[in-house]
C-alpha cells in the first residue's frame, strides 16, 4: 500500500508533465493569436471614427470567407 505521499508525489510530476509537454508549435500559434487581437484593439479607435474604413474591412471579410 502506498502512503499519502507517495500520491501527492505522482500528482505532482503527472503536472509537471503536463507544462511541459506545450510543444513549440503550440505556443506559436498561441503568440499568432495575442498578435491578432492586439492588432485588433489597436485598431479599433481608428475603425469607430471612419465609417468607409467600417465598410473597407467589412467587404474585405466577406471576399475571405469561403461560401
Amino acid at each position: 500500500m502506498g502512503s499519502k505521499v507517495d500520491l501527492k508525489s505522482k500528482t505532482k510530476n503527472s503536472k509537471v508533465r503536463d507544462v511541459n509537454s506545450i510543444s513549440d508549435e503550440d505556443k506559436s500559434v498561441w503568440f499568432i493569436w495575442i498578435g491578432l487581437v492586439f492588432v485588433a484593439i489597436a485598431a479599433l479607435p481608428f475603425i469607430a471614427r471612419s465609417p468607409d474604413l467600417i465598410g473597407f474591412i467589412a467587404d474585405l471579410c466577406l471576399a475571405v470567407s469561403p461560401v
